[in-house]
C-alpha cells in the first residue's frame, strides 16, 4: 500500500504541535493523564503488558493515591495576556481521537484536526464526583466531557501552561519527564505524509 501511494504521489501536509522544544503529532498532556502514562510505563519496565486493564488499574491507583488533588496548580496564559487560573490537568490535541479505550476512540475534543491549530481541554479541579462524570462521559458514553468543571479552547496557535510545581508531561502517549512551564505551539503544514 505504501509503495502504491508513493507511485501515485498521494501525499498531504499536516500540522504538528510543539511543547517547548519537543514535537508531537497527536496529543500532549500535563498532570493526571501524564502521571497515568508514567505509572503504566513503569509497570511495563517490570514486565507488564500494556492492556486496557493495566490502564484502568493505573488510573484508579494514580487518582486515589498518587495525584495531588488538594488544589488546582495550573495557570493558562494566552497571547494578549488572557490568563485562566485554577486548572488541575491539561490535555492538548492536534487531531482526534486522543487515544483508544479498547476499540473505542477516546477524545476530549471533537474539533482537533491536522488542518487547524491546537485544541485544549482542562479540568478545573479533580473533585471525585466531577472527575467521575468526566471519565464516564469519555470512556462509557464515548463523548467529550463537559460541565462546569471543564475548560476548552479550540484552534489555538499558541499558549503557555504554568504550574506551581513540576508536573508529569506526556507527548503522543510517552512520558517525557516533569515540567512546570510548557509553551504549546501549532505548526501548520509542518510535514508531508504519504496517504
Amino acid at each position: 500500500m505504501l509503495l502504491e501511494a508513493l507511485r501515485e504521489r498521494r501525499t498531504r501536509s499536516i500540522g504538528l504541535g510543539k511543547a517547548n522544544d519537543r514535537w508531537f503529532t497527536f496529543c500532549a498532556g500535563l498532570g493526571l493523564d501524564a502521571e497515568i502514562i508514567r505509572r503504566v510505563e513503569r509497570a511495563r519496565v517490570r514486565g507488564r503488558t500494556a492492556t486496557v486493564a493495566l490502564y484502568v488499574r493505573s488510573t484508579f491507583a494514580q487518582y486515589l493515591s498518587g495525584t495531588d488533588r488538594s488544589e488546582p496548580m495550573i495557570r493558562l496564559r494566552r497571547p494578549g495576556g488572557t490568563v485562566v487560573d485554577g486548572l488541575s490537568m491539561v490535555v492538548v490535541q492536534n487531531t482526534v481521537p486522543w487515544t483508544y479505550f479498547g476499540r473505542h476512540p477516546v477524545t476530549f475534543t471533537d474539533t482537533a484536526s491536522f488542518d487547524a491549530g491546537l485544541d485544549l481541554f482542562a479540568m478545573r479541579g479533580l473533585h471525585p464526583s466531577e472527575t467521575a462524570v468526566a471519565a464516564a462521559q469519555l470512556l462509557l458514553m464515548h463523548r467529550k466531557p463537559g460541565g462546569r468543571a471543564t475548560y476548552r479552547l479550540r484552534d489555538q496557535e499558541s499558549f503557555m501552561v504554568i504550574s506551581r510545581r513540576p508536573l508529569a508531561l506526556q507527548l503522543d502517549g510517552d512520558y517525557v519527564g516533569e515540567s512546570d512551564e510548557v509553551t504549546f505551539e501549532s505548526h501548520p503544514n509542518a510535514v508531508r505524509v504519504v496517504l
